[in-house]
């Protein structure tokens, strides 16, 4: 059952980090709602935008420069113009097939999934993310030295229960990431990328390049709010 669960999260979630509709999707919702008028927040798209916080925001949630960080987020690098009378930079969207973007399943998503990948053995990282929260951050010499002195001077059950108790929150804690679905999230995210595709049933593009060229106008609409955000071709 173990071995279920692990293999079913690794499959959704790499198909959530890879196809690019579910990044694509959750960057348009951070948009426009940081728009003017913004649109209401919806609870559930919120809280899909927590779970993918660091993989495809890049740790925070852009309030501005929508596309180009978008663009970073899929994977896409800096190109420099070579008009020599229009010198400028920009991120491009990366030109590689879709699926063989550059995000993976790595460690520090979640502890249940580490734990079974590394057959069980606790590694360094996984004792930050017990004692601290995350890996994701450098921890300071005290915050290590106070967690390098728990795990050697107390009896091993007490960091083995904190362990339990970290592991166990993904399950029941307010934000169960190890109960997730992830084939229904990307699901969920590719019907409404398609929803929008049939409500825009003038437009050439697709997918992500459509969400790409949203965010663009969604720019133009902040510089010069008279711009109708919807009228692309």
């Amino acid at each position: 059952m173990i071995e279920m669960l692990t293999f079913g999260t690794f499959e959704g979630l790499n198909l959530c980090l890879r196809s690019g509709l579910v990044c694509a999707f959750l960057h348009l919702y951070n948009a426009l709602i940081h728009l003017s008028p913004e649109m209401p927040r919806i609870t559930v798209l919120d809280q899909l935008c927590l779970v993918f916080l660091a993989r495809l925001f890049l740790g925070m949630f852009p309030t501005s420069n929508f596309l180009s960080r978008f663009r970073r987020a899929m994977g896409g690098k800096l190109s420099r113009s070579t008009d020599k009378e229009n010198r400028h930079s920009r991120i491009a969207m990366p030109k590689m097939d879709l699926n063989c973007l550059s995000h993976s399943v790595k460690t520090g998503f979640s502890l249940f999934y580490d734990m079974q990948s590394n057959t069980y053995g606790p590694t360094v990282e996984i004792w930050d993310t017990v004692y601290h929260g995350s890996s994701m951050r450098n921890l300071t010499s005290k915050e290590r030295c106070s967690m390098k002195d728990h795990l050697e001077t107390k009896p091993f059950n007490a960091p083995l229960e904190k362990l339990k108790e970290a592991i166990m929150r993904e399950f029941t804690g307010p934000s169960p990431i190890a109960k997730l679905n992830f084939f229904a999230i990307h699901t969920f995210c590719a019907r409404w990328i398609q929803n929008l595709n049939t409500g825009l049933d003038e437009g050439t593009l697709h997918g992500v390049d459509m969400a790409d060229r949203l965010l663009e106008l969604i720019l133009d609409h902040l510089a010069d709010g008279t711009k109708k955000l919807m009228s692309y071709h």
